[in-house]
């Protein structure tokens, strides 16, 4: 389990790289027609996904997304341009 500190140190990399976070573990809008805990998206990316590309580089305890993959499928797909 990671600690709010882990998940203030990500969002604010993630702010500081310019992104705009709509909801950070949550999904505002859902509450509106779901009552579940589980932020809704259109898509997911995580490390322990089945398909998501991941880099084993022999030092980490396990493989890690690799964001550039991600990043060639999302273009690809027209999610991010």
């Amino acid at each position: 389990m990671h600690s709010d500190k882990e998940l203030d140190e990500a969002v604010d990399y993630v702010e500081k790289q310019g992104i705009v976070l709509f909801g950070i573990n949550e999904n505002k809008d859902q509450l509106s027609w779901t009552n579940s805990p589980k932020a809704y998206c259109h898509m997911y990316i995580d490390d322990a996904a089945l398909g998501c590309p991941l880099i084993d580089n022999g030092f980490e305890k396990r493989p890690f997304v690799d964001w550039k993959a991600v990043s060639d499928i999302l273009l690809i797909k027209n999610i991010i341009y």
